[in-house]
């Protein structure tokens, strides 16, 4: 720089004189700053450009390639090479892990006898299971209209090509609790059945079983494969071949019913020997083997006809023991052709009648036009006639009709 007078005495420029942000990039050259230059940590992610930093900037062993990966000791290693070693605790995410990769070869042996016989263990022939078991299944459509199975239990056979039992099947029993010996109390049971001993027939009913206070389960219901119920049946039919029906009671028990109850009052179908509909505890009406009988009520036809289908039979007027002569067996309606037997021709001869019993009620027009003697018996009536009121010789008119 130029000056006047002495030239002054040259001396180092220092950092004291140059001021705050005076130097800009433009007055540094190419290549003058090196790493020696840069402090420790002085070059954070603000100052680093994007991507500036590549592989090759990388200060690692090895050799990087599409089939090698970085580890956390700045060396380079072919994918599949990892081994225990080389792992930090907890630096392999689950996701890293393939599905069906860990097999129980590679379990550690405590791990293996917890599942086994320890507090992990399934009985897996036979034994106890504590907890509450969850089995789900996701729908395999949304739409779909039937059911999804979620599980699926089966007997075995013992050896195959046999024949297996009629009865045999699967059972699940569901036990109840007790202070004493939880979990294996005799319970209910539900139950899937062979209902044939033939091998190639999988014919087959659903059984309930329940238990009385004798740890015992016994069959109180069953569908078989027709879709017939039996209640305390285990063989449910019909004497009539119906097709389907419901079957209550056996010939081990002497009463049965059907029972309907709502919040007011209950009506009652019961098998005691007749058949009894009971309102509550009155029986009104009751059928048997040898009489119907309307027990407490009036019995009242809203529609239709009372009709007594074998002849001899009909209403019985308050008679306990002499049944027949209190029989009201006939009654009928009817218009007939009266005709004289003495009579040659007629005017008028035409009449209705009523039958109540073994009395009849004659109503009618008969006109001779004349008549063959003096003797005349009224006939056409479509019932048999006492003859002894038409023969003179047998009977007399009393006084005054003669």
């Amino acid at each position: 720089m130029p000056y006047i007078g002495k030239e002054p005495a040259r001396v180092p420029v220092t950092a004291a004189d140059i001021p705050d942000n005076s130097i800009t990039a433009a007055k540094i050259l190419d290549g003058v700053i090196t790493a020696a230059d840069i402090g420790a940590n002085a070059v954070g992610n603000s100052e680093m450009a994007d991507d500036a930093v590549g592989v090759a900037e990388l200060s690692a062993t090895g050799t990087a390639s599409n089939t090698t990966f970085l580890r956390g000791d700045n060396s380079w290693q072919t994918a599949g090479s990892t081994s225990a070693s080389d792992l930090t605790s907890g630096t392999l995410p689950i996701a890293r892990i393939a599905d069906d990769a860990i097999t129980v070869a590679k379990l550690a042996n405590s791990i293996n006898t917890d599942i086994a016989t320890g507090p992990a263990a399934l009985p897996k022939a036979g034994g106890t299971m504590t907890g509450t078991l969850t089995i789900e299944e996701n729908m395999a459509s949304d739409t779909q209209s039937t059911p999804e199975t979620v599980a699926s239990f089966g007997a075995k056979a013992s050896s195959t090509g046999s024949d297996l039992a009629a009865g045999s099947g699967t059972r699940l029993e569901l036990k109840i609790p007790s202070d004493n010996s939880p979990y294996t109390v005799t319970g209910t049971a539900i139950a899937s059945i062979k209902e044939l001993g033939n091998e190639t027939n999988s014919s087959s009913a659903l059984v309930f079983y329940t238990s009385g206070n004798d740890s015992t389960l016994d069959e109180s219901l069953r569908i078989d494969s027709s879709g017939n119920v039996g209640i305390g049946q285990t063989s449910p039919s019909s004497a009539n071949s119906l097709p389907t029906f419901l079957h209550i009671g056996n010939s081990s028990t002497t009463q049965s019913g059907i029972i309907l109850e709502d919040d007011e009052q209950k009506w009652e179908i019961a098998h005691n020997g007749d058949i009894a509909f009971r309102h509550n505890t009155t029986a009104h009406f009751r059928v048997g083997s040898t009489l119907t009988q309307v027990v407490s009520t009036d019995l009242s036809i809203n529609a239709g006809d009372l009709i007594f289908g074998t002849a001899g039979k009909g209403v019985v007027l308050g008679a306990t023991t002499n049944v027949d002569a209190n029989t009201l067996d006939d009654y009928e309606e009817g218009t007939w052709t009266p005709t004289v037997t003495s009579a040659t021709s007629y005017v008028h001869n035409s009449g209705v009648y009523t039958k109540i019993g073994n009395m009849v009620m004659v109503r009618g027009q008969l006109d001779l036009g004349a008549t063959s003697s003096n003797v005349a018996k009224i006939d056409g009536l479509p019932f048999a006639s006492n003859t002894e009121f038409g023969d003179p010789a047998k009977y007399s008119p009393p006084s005054g009709l003669q």
